[in-house]
């Protein structure tokens, strides 16, 4: 992958697939080599003594690897009979818990209702202080009786990392007719004069995001739901204005970036920098690297590395050294490809049809294709399998299956009509199932 001519590369990835064509390997966590990043999944062989073999698709186990330390990492699952996901132990170095996911409970329609993280419990973590760790999130959530409406989180861990317990009320999440939420009190969503802090379109999407009367996002998007714009005002004052034009991306008047398949490209004074991206099976960016050589020599520098607990919270207290060469616009694409936005403590991914709350595992707004899904939420992300699944735009889809000559495994959606807008939606190296649930007719 990269290059500077026909003739060199920057990164050789070596795939390797089951009977099935299940993405089981990308390179090699046991021998990493020269290779940046290594990534090993096992479907029924799990190391871990607590992991057990699943055979009906499931990941039982993740090993990965890369080059900022050379150790190697790993997640084993657990899951329910309905194949959700229950708990995902951690491993390190001597055995570490630290970033362990466990009690993870449902209700009858899939709404989480408990759910424990380990993690780090100070600002600034450091992987070699015990004490930096501990249980960083256990949430108890409370939904309005017979709907699938959050009414309130309570967290008995620590308040102020991970899921942040801002609030202590009876009713901390409140909602508009359509099912979108307008108050986030945990967070301050709200508006002037107690007024919804989150105003939407006629597509239910958020238009404007409000924390008081100051403080603000707004969203500015065509008639089909894209985005074209985002601006961040603070005390008032316009602070970042960030402008979407397809693959390219503009902070103000200057491109920040492009993307492409492979990563992107980034100005650099009169030149163009490419930029590379590891990405895992979920379509995560794991790593970022570029080649910094000014001669035929390459000299690869890995710009930032990221790593997900279960429903895309991102790790904290290893590997997080930030290259000073870092694009700050682009290095907000993380957890399935989507764009991280953390400005005055929103702290969301932007889906193309709605917003995701990592801390919580859930969306914000009702699923647009929710009456197709009648055996879950329609708040629930990605069936409450993220090991497994993907929620591409923030919408349910159903895939058709395609090897690709170089051995890849695409996943193109069946087109769908939303809104009058035809939406082709691709899965790569996606597994697919098709899961034997009981149907729930209430959606909101």
């Amino acid at each position: 992958m990269g290059g500077k001519n026909s003739q060199s590369r920057l990164q050789l990835i070596d795939y390797s697939y089951n009977i099935r064509g299940w993405l089981k390997q990308m390179n090699n966590p046991g021998n990493l080599g020269n290779d940046l990043f290594a990534m090993q999944i096992k479907y029924t062989n799990p190391i871990q003594a607590q992991g057990q073999g699943l055979f009906n698709g499931n990941i039982a186990e993740i090993d990965w690897k890369t080059q900022n330390d050379n150790v190697l990492y790993r997640y084993t699952y657990h899951y329910d009979a309905l194949n959700r996901i229950t708990k995902a132990d951690f491993t390190g170095p001597s055995q570490w818990a630290r970033y362990r996911l466990d009690n993870v409970q449902y209700d009858k329609n899939g709404n989480i209702t408990n759910l424990r993280r380990n993690g780090h419990i100070v600002a600034d973590p450091d992987k070699n202080i015990s004490s930096d760790f501990g249980t960083m999130d256990n949430l108890t959530y409370t939904y309005q009786a017979n709907s699938n409406k959050l009414l309130k989180v309570t967290d008995t861990g620590n308040t102020s990392y991970g899921f942040k317990d801002g609030t202590n009320q009876t009713i901390e999440y409140t909602y508009d007719t359509n099912g979108n939420m307008v108050k986030d009190l945990n967070k301050g969503i709200v508006g002037p004069s107690n007024s919804n802090g989150i105003l939407y379109n006629h597509l239910n999407l958020p238009t404007e995001v409000r924390f008081g009367s100051v403080n603000k996002i707004k969203y500015i998007y065509d008639a089909t739901g894209i985005k074209l714009s985002k601006q961040v005002i603070t005390s008032g004052q316009p602070d970042s204005y960030t402008y979407y034009a397809g693959n390219y991306v503009y902070e103000g008047s200057s491109l920040k970036f492009f993307s492409h398949p492979e990563g992107y490209v980034e100005p650099d004074g009169t030149n163009f920098d490419y930029v590379y991206q590891y990405k895992d099976h979920l379509g995560n960016i794991r790593l970022n690297y570029k080649d910094i050589s000014t001669t035929s020599t390459p000299i690869l520098e890995i710009i930032e590395e990221n790593n997900y607990y279960p429903f895309g919270l991102k790790h904290r207290g290893y590997n997080e050294l930030v290259s000073a060469n870092v694009n700050s616009v682009a290095s907000k694409i993380k957890y399935n490809g989507k764009e991280l936005e953390e400005s005055l403590g929103y702290e969301i991914y932007e889906y193309e049809a709605r917003h995701y709350d990592p801390a919580l595992g859930r969306f914000m707004t009702v699923d647009p294709l929710a009456e197709d899904y009648l055996f879950q939420s329609a708040y629930v992300y990605a069936v409450n399998s993220p090991i497994f699944f993907i929620d591409k735009l923030g919408m349910g889809a159903d895939w058709d299956r395609k090897v690709n000559d170089d051995g890849s495994i695409t996943y193109t959606a069946k087109q769908v009509q939303l809104n009058k807008v035809i939406v082709q939606i691709h899965y790569i190296n996606n597994m697919e199932s098709k899961m034997d649930l009981p149907l729930k007719k209430q959606l909101i």
